[in-house]
C-alpha cells in the first residue's frame, strides 16, 4: 500500500491525535502557556537552576489554583456526610437483623420432635475445597436449641444416629463408608460417646475397631478390639472380631491362635470359637484337632456341628458306629446321625434304629423314607403294595403327630419320590407318588414339571396313578406311553401290560392294537406276532380304516406286496372313501399295475378331490403320454382353480413340452385365481431362473416380496437373487424380522454361509433351524449333507440317532415330502428317504 505523504511531514502546532473523533490526549488548549513554560524550564541555562520554584510546574498559587481547592473541599463535604448516613442505615439494619433472629430463635420452643428430625442438611454441589468445606461443616454443625426441645428428646435422635451406624458396621463387613474427613470424625464421635456411656457393650467397640479398619487406621483398630476384649471378655462376638483383625497383621495366624486360647478360657461354650481353634490346626495334624474337638464337646455335649466334624476325621468305620451310637443319645432329634448309623449296619440293626428314630421324632418323614429304602435294597423280593402300605401306614401317623404348619406339601413329597428315582429306589418313588397324589391333583402340571428336571420314571408313575383314576382318559395313556418309551432303560415287556390294560378299559379304541403292533414291529422286532396284533384289530374294528391302511404298510415296509395287494383289495370291497382310493392306487402303481380304471372310478364319486386329477395325470405322464397328461391337469384346474398344484403341474408339463410362454400363462392365470399364494410366485420365479432371465425373476421377486413380506419362500428367492454375500447380510436380518425368526430362513442363512466357506457359523444356523422345527425333512436332509462332508463319524451317528427318534413325526419340507410321496419308495425306510432328500436337496441347491 502506498504511504502517504502527511505522515512523513511536522504536526501543526497544537495538534492532538484523534481530537476530530473526540479524544483529547494530555494536553487541552487552556493548558498550552503551562506547556510553553514547562520547555522553558526543561531548556534554562543551568544558572537559573537554583531558582526553579518560581516559575512553571512548581510556581507559587494562582487564582485558578484557589478555585481547585474549594472545588475539593466542598466534594470531601459531601462524601463525609454519605458515609455518615451509611453508617447510622447500617448500624439500624444491624439491630433489625438481631432483633428478628431474636424472634426466630424464640420460635424454635415451638418446634415439634417430628419437624426437629425433619430439617434437611445443607447440599452442596460444586464439589470445590470439598475435604475442606465438609471439616468445615463438621465444625459448624452446631444449633441453638431451645431446653424445652431438649428435654422432650432425651437424646433420641443421638442414639438413633448411634444405633444406625453400630447397625452397618456389625451387620456387614463389607459396608462401604465415605472416607472424607468429615465423616470419619462425626462417626468417630458417635461411637465415642457411645462407648463411655455403654462401656460394657461389645457392638461399640466392635463398630469402633471396624470403622478404623475402614479408614486404614489398622493400630487403632487392634487398641479399640483389644479393649473390648478385656471389658467384654464373655461376648463371642467380640473375641471373633479380634482373630479377624489380627489375623491380617504379621504373625498373623500366631497372634490369632493365641487370642482364640485365651477367649475359649472365657467363653468355652462358643461353638465358634472352637471351631476357629480348629481351623488355625495343621491341616495334616489330626490327632490335635481331635484333641481340640474332644475340649470342644466336653464343653457343648450336644453340640452338632462339632460331633459332624469329630465323626469326619475318624478313619475306622467301627469307631465311627460306636461314636454315632452315643451321638444319638446326646442328640436324638438330629436326623442325619441316625441316617449315617443305619447306613452304617446291617439289615436288623438298621431295622432297630429306625423303630428308635420313630419313637424319638414321630413327625419326621424322613425315617419313613428311610425305611423302605432300607426294605428295597435288603429285601429283593419284597412287592411295591407292601412298601405302599407301609407308607399309608406312616402317613398316618405323620398327620397325628405333626402341626398343620409344618406339615409335608404334595411338591415336597414328589420332590423326594424323584430322589428316589435318582438313587435307583424305583419302587419307594412308586410308593411315595401313590400315597401322596389325590385325585385332585393336576397330574399334567406335576408330570410335565419332573420331565423337565429329567426325572422320567416319577413322571411316568404319575402319569400311572393318574390312569388308574382316570382309565378312560385317551390322552393321558397317550403321554404314558410317549414317557414310558423314553425311559433310558424301559422294560418291553412291561409295556405290552400296559397296552393290554389300555384295551380292555378302552375296548373301543383301535389306536391302542396299532401302537401296540408298531412297538412289537419296531421296538422288539417281532415281525410275526405284530401281524397277528393287525390281524386281530381287522377283525375286531372291520370298518376302522386306520386299521387297514396300517396293515397295508406294515406289509409293504416288509417286503411282504403279495399279502398288501390282498389286504388293499379286501380294503375296497368295504371301504371306499377318497383316501381309500388314493391309497389303493398308489399301491397298484408302486406295484407296476394298471390304475386308470380306479382313478376315473375315484373321479366319477369323487369329482371335486385334486389327488386323483393329479394321480391320473401323473400315470399318463409315466406312459409318455404329455398332452393326455397336460389336458387331466387342464381338466382339473377349471374344476378345482384354488388346487395349488393342479396349477403348478400344468404349468410344469407346459415347460417340459418347451412351450414357455404358455407356462407363463398358466401361472398368470393360477395367479389370478390365487394371487396370495407364495408357491404360485415362487414358480413364477423359478420358471425365469431356469430360462435364463434373472433380471425378470428379480422384478417378479420384487413384486412378490411386496405383497408376500413374511413368505420365508419368497424371502428365500430374494436371497438367492442377491449376487455377493456382502450384499446379502443385511438382507438376512431383514427376513428373519419379517417371517419371525422362520426355521426355513434359519435353513437358508447356514446354507448361504456353509457357501461361503464359514464352516461353523453355518453349522450353528442349521442347529438353530432343527431346534426350532424337528418335523421339517429339509432341514434334516442339509444337516445330513453338513455331517456327511464335515463332520466326524461320532458326531453324523449322534445326528442319525436323534433323526431315529424323530422320524415318525416328520412330515414336512417341499424336497422330503417330494421325495417322500414318490410312487417307487413306498417301501422305503425314513432312514432311506433321508439320504435321497439329502441327494435331491445337493443337486437341485441353487447357491
Amino acid at each position: 500500500m502506498e504511504r502517504k505523504a502527511f505522515l512523513d511531514q511536522q504536526p501543526p502546532p497544537g495538534y492532538v491525535a484523534g481530537i476530530g473523533r473526540g479524544a483529547t490526549g494530555f494536553v487541552t488548549g487552556g493548558d498550552s502557556g503551562a506547556l510553553e513554560t514547562l520547555n522553558q524550564f526543561e531548556n534554562s541555562d543551568s544558572e537559573n537552576e537554583n531558582d526553579v520554584s518560581d516559575v512553571g510546574l512548581l510556581a507559587g498559587k494562582t487564582k485558578d489554583d484557589d478555585e481547585a481547592e474549594k472545588i475539593y473541599e466542598e466534594i470531601e463535604k459531601r462524601l463525609s456526610s454519605r458515609r455518615r448516613d451509611n453508617q447510622v442505615t447500617k448500624v439500624e439494619e444491624e439491630d433489625q437483623l438481631e432483633n428478628r433472629f431474636t424472634d426466630l430463635k424464640r420460635a424454635l420452643t415451638t418446634v415439634s420432635e417430628d419437624q426437629w428430625k425433619q430439617l434437611p442438611e445443607a447440599i452442596d454441589l460444586t464439589k470445590r475445597n470439598k475435604r475442606m468445606r465438609l471439616l468445615e461443616q463438621s465444625r459448624q454443625r452446631f444449633y441453638a436449641t431451645p431446653d424445652n426441645l431438649i428435654a422432650a428428646q432425651s437424646g433420641i435422635n443421638t442414639n438413633e444416629n448411634k444405633k444406625s451406624l453400630i447397625d452397618d458396621l456389625i451387620n456387614n463387613d463389607d459396608i462401604e463408608l465415605d472416607n472424607q474427613m468429615a465423616d470419619i470424625e462425626h462417626n468417630r464421635s458417635l461411637l465415642r460417646s457411645l462407648r463411655n456411656s455403654k462401656p460394657g457393650s461389645a457392638s461399640s467397640w466392635i463398630a469402633s475397631a471396624r470403622l478404623e479398619v475402614k479408614a486404614k487406621n489398622f493400630v487403632m483398630a487392634r487398641k479399640f478390639i483389644n479393649e473390648g476384649c478385656k471389658r467384654v471378655p464373655t461376648d463371642e462376638s467380640i473375641w471373633l472380631e479380634s482373630i479377624k483383625i489380627h489375623q491380617n497383621s504379621t504373625d498373623g495366624n500366631k497372634l490369632a491362635k493365641a487370642i482364640v486360647d485365651t477367649a475359649l478360657k472365657h467363653k468355652s461354650t462358643s461353638e465358634k470359637l472352637w471351631i476357629k481353634a480348629l481351623e488355625f490346626e495343621n491341616p495334616g495334624d489330626v490327632n490335635s484337632k481331635r484333641r481340640i474337638l474332644m475340649k470342644g464337646i466336653e464343653q457343648l455335649p450336644t453340640n452338632v456341628k462339632l460331633w459332624q466334624l469329630m465323626i469326619e476325621l475318624q478313619d475306622d468305620e467301627e469307631d465311627v458306629k460306636k461314636m454315632l451310637t452315643k451321638v444319638i443319645e446326646l442328640c436324638p432329634t438330629e436326623w442325619s446321625f441316625w441316617l449315617s448309623l443305619i447306613n452304617l449296619s446291617d439289615y436288623s440293626e438298621a431295622k432297630t434304629i429306625i423303630n428308635r428314630a420313630r419313637k424319638e421324632m414321630k413327625d419326621n418323614h424322613q425315617i419313613w423314607i428311610t425305611a423302605l429304602k432300607l426294605e428295597e435294597r435288603e429285601n429283593n423280593t419284597i412287592s411295591e403294595d407292601k412298601l405302599i402300605k407301609m407308607l399309608s401306614k406312616a402317613l398316618k401317623q405323620l398327620d397325628a403327630n405333626t402341626d398343620e404348619s409344618r406339615k409335608v406339601t404334595i411338591r415336597q413329597w414328589l420332590d423326594e419320590a424323584a430322589k428316589a428315582e435318582k438313587e435307583g429306589f424305583l419302587l419307594t418313588c412308586k410308593a411315595i407318588i401313590v400315597n401322596c397324589l389325590t385325585e385332585s391333583s393336576d397330574f399334567f402340571v406335576e408330570a410335565d414339571y419332573y420331565i423337565t428336571k429329567k426325572c422320567f420314571q416319577t413322571a411316568n408313575y404319575i402319569y400311572e396313578y393318574a390312569l388308574s383314576k382316570k382309565p378312560k382318559d385317551i390322552v393321558s395313556w397317550m403321554k404314558f406311553f410317549n414317557i414310558f418309551k423314553s425311559l433310558e432303560n424301559f422294560n418291553v415287556q412291561d409295556i405290552y401290560k400296559f397296552y393290554i390294560q389300555a384295551i380292555e378299559f378302552n375296548p373301543e379304541q383301535e389306536v391302542f392294537h396299532l401302537m401296540m403292533a408298531k412297538d412289537k414291529w419296531k421296538i422288539e422286532g417281532d415281525i410275526p406276532g405284530a401281524r397277528k396284533i393287525l390281524d386281530t384289530a381287522l377283525e375286531k374294528f372291520p370298518g376302522k380304516e386306520d386299521v387297514w391302511h396300517a396293515k397295508i404298510k406294515f406289509e409293504v415296509k416288509n417286503k411282504c406286496f403279495e399279502n398288501a395287494r390282498n389286504t388293499s383289495d379286501k380294503m375296497m370291497e368295504s371301504i371306499t372313501t377318497p383316501r381309500a382310493y388314493f391309497k389303493h392306487i398308489h399301491l397298484l402303481r408302486f406295484l407296476k399295475l394298471d390304475a386308470i380304471q380306479f382313478c376315473d372310478k375315484g373321479l366319477s364319486e369323487y369329482p371335486e378331490e385334486e389327488k386323483f386329477y393329479l394321480q391320473k395325470g401323473q400315470i399318463l405322464h409315466q406312459q409318455g403320454k404329455l398332452e393326455e397328461s397336460r389336458e387331466v391337469y387342464s381338466i382339473g384346474t377349471n374344476k378345482l382353480p384354488q388346487s395349488i398344484n393342479l396349477w403348478l403341474s400344468l404349468s410344469r408339463i407346459d415347460e417340459e413340452l418347451k412351450i414357455i410362454i404358455r407356462a407363463r400363462s398358466v401361472l398368470d392365470r393360477a395367479l389370478l385365481k390365487n394371487p396370495d399364494n407364495d408357491k404360485l410366485w415362487v414358480e413364477k420365479i423359478e420358471l425365469e431362473r431356469r430360462n435364463g432371465d434373472i433380471i425378470a425373476a428379480r422384478q417378479f421377486c420384487s413384486k412378490a416380496l411386496r405383497t408376500l413380506n413374511k413368505s420365508p419362500l419368497i424371502w428365500v428367492e430374494h436371497l438367492t437373487l442377491i449376487p455377493k454375500m456382502s450384499q446379502r447380510k443385511n438382507a438376512f436380518l431383514d427376513a428373519l424380522n419379517a417371517t419371525d425368526n422362520s426355521p426355513i430362513i434359519l435353513m437358508n442363512i447356514g446354507l448361504f454361509f456353509w457357501v461361503d466357506g464359514k464352516i461353523s457359523k453355518a453349522k450353528s444356523w442349521f442347529e438353530r433351524a432343527l431346534t426350532n422345527d424337528n418335523t421339517n425333512g429339509d432341514i434334516w436332509g442339509w444337516l445330513y449333507n453338513f455331517y456327511s462332508q464335515h463332520g466326524t463319524k461320532e458326531e453324523l451317528q449322534k445326528f442319525l440317532n436323534e433323526f431315529q427318534q424323530h422320524e415318525d413325526s416328520i412330515n414336512r419340507g417341499n424336497t422330503w415330502n417330494k421325495v417322500a410321496k414318490r410312487v417307487e419308495n413306498l417301501d422305503k425306510s425314513q432312514h432311506d428317504i433321508l439320504v435321497e432328500t439329502a441327494a435331491h436337496l445337493k443337486r437341485h441347491s441353487t447357491m
